[in-house]
């Protein structure tokens, strides 16, 4: 631009000074018409090279409204469409941190702390059962407890089910999954107490049976001793009679004080001690008769007794193997008590693996994901900031050659008047206009894909996705879960 501006400046400086030129005097008249033709050539010279440069400075204003208004100028249009795609990037990008702050899926958590709860508020009415120790197998409640557990464990699957199918993603933060660890480990320590105290209990249930299973061995052999003691007695006679009835009195005290007899055991003894009181006044009223007949008495005594004890060991029996069995069924439930108690455990433990899991994984995406948002903005950030610049260095650049141009349209019609009444001696000069317009056009073609590219490199690089959370494989959960 400078050397254009001295070139315009010369060639004003050679219009002055052609103007300001005096004419010559005055010659002879064959000189002057000589000079007249000459005057008359070089007016028509003059007139062609008027329209040739006239010609040239057309076109040259043509190639400048070009380079202004060309399709591979920068405009404002474009400026204002990059301004908006970054504006439109950044509320986009404020609406998805609007949306990860908004999202929370705290109802699962709540739903599966509820259940949590009632599985502890089943266990407490579990324990409080065992506690009351009943005495009656059939209000020991031990398949309804089972059934109570199996119905929450079925319900803790159906959640765990619910689980699987969230996007741990949108899960909330540690402190409702460390609320709910405080409750699974109240809860396991409530089952470790239910536990021991079931197992205390039925340590003295089996006690007892053991017990009452020693004092019907104790009574089983005093009945034998007394069934050969009456034998004997009766074998005596008379004499061997009046043994028996205090024997039977004594037998009779001993058995009212005993409370765990059974009720045959009493009315056998009540039958037995009326027909030796019987047989006490026959033989007193009848001591002379034959000994055939107190045989004969001795031996329907002997024969009834019998009787009764066949019964009362037959009952006996009958009473052991009804202990066995209620043994072997207290056992039975034992062993699926305990194994309840363990499988609950271990849905106890793989809960709380899971919910650890569950936790570190939610805990890494956030981070992750805070980091990528980071990222972005800054990335968003460089980019308006850059595209700003840009925008602003086109607009100069634009305006600077815009002026320029304007200056030289000026100077150029400024001196298209002038030129008319001079010498074609200024087309050499303004040819040379024209080599630096063309030189400027070329600079400024240069300039304008110089700030193209720029653009271009200053678009944001494309950030690639966060990688899908790897979903848990909860397999082994749901075995032990059916099982």
């Amino acid at each position: 631009m400078a050397r254009l501006e001295d070139m315009l400046r010369s060639v004003q400086e050679g219009v002055n000074e052609i103007s300001t030129r005096e004419p010559p005097a005055a010659a002879e008249p064959a000189k002057e018409v000589h000079e007249a033709s000459d005057t008359t050539n070089s007016d028509a010279a003059s007139k062609d090279d008027v329209q040739a440069i006239e010609t040239i400075l057309r076109n040259t204003k043509a190639s400048l409204d070009d380079l202004v208004e060309g399709e591979q100028a920068v405009r404002k249009e474009h400026l204002d469409a990059i301004e908006a795609l970054v504006l439109e990037t950044r509320e986009r990008m404020t609406s998805m941190t609007e949306q990860l702050a908004t999202i929370s899926q705290k109802e699962d958590l709540n739903a599966l702390e509820t259940l949590v709860t009632q599985l502890s508020l089943g266990l407490e009415e579990i324990k409080e059962r065992s506690d009351k120790a009943p005495s009656s197998d059939e209000e020991m409640a031990t398949k309804t407890g089972l059934e109570a557990v199996e119905a929450v464990v079925l319900e803790i699957k159906t959640a765990l089910d619910g689980l699987t199918s969230t996007d741990f993603a949108s899960i909330s933060n540690k402190e409702d999954v460390s609320n709910l660890e405080t409750i699974l480990k109240e809860a396991k320590e409530k089952v470790e107490a239910h536990t021991e105290s079931t197992t205390k209990a039925l340590d003295d249930r089996q006690a007892e049976i053991v017990g009452v299973a020693d004092r019907v061995t104790a009574v089983k052999t005093l009945l034998e001793e007394f069934q050969e003691a009456i034998k004997s007695k009766l074998e005596d006679g008379s004499s061997g009679i009046d043994a028996v009835t205090k024997l039977l009195e004594g037998m009779g005290e001993k058995i009212d004080k005993n409370e765990n007899v059974s009720t045959d055991l009493k009315e056998m003894f009540e039958t037995m001690k009326t027909q030796f009181e019987e047989n006490k006044e026959v033989v007193a009223g009848a001591r002379l008769e034959s000994n055939e007949k107190l045989q004969e008495a001795v031996d329907s005594i002997g024969t009834k007794i019998d009787d009764k004890i066949t019964e009362l060991n037959a009952k006996y029996d009958e009473f052991k193997a009804t202990l066995n069995e209620k043994s072997e069924a207290t056992e039975a439930r034992e062993i699926e008590t305990e194994a309840a108690v363990v499988g609950t455990k271990a849905i106890a433990e793989d809960l709380k693996l899971l919910i650890d899991t569950l936790g570190s994984t939610v805990t890494d995406s956030l981070e992750k994901m805070e980091e990528a948002s980071k990222t972005v903005f800054s990335k968003v950030e460089d980019l308006a900031t850059r595209t700003e610049e840009v925008e602003t260095e086109g607009k100069t650049e634009h305006q600077k050659t815009r002026d320029h141009v304007q200056q030289a349209v000026a100077a150029v019609e400024s001196l298209q008047g002038e030129m008319k009444e001079h010498q074609p001696e200024i087309l050499t000069v303004v040819k040379d206009i024209l080599l630096l317009v063309g030189e400027h056009f070329e600079h400024s073609k240069t300039a304008s894909t110089e700030l193209q590219d720029k653009i271009a490199e200053a678009k944001p690089v494309e950030q690639p996705m966060l990688p899908p959370p790897e979903k848990y494989d909860d397999s082994a959960v749901q075995e032990k879960l059916n099982l």
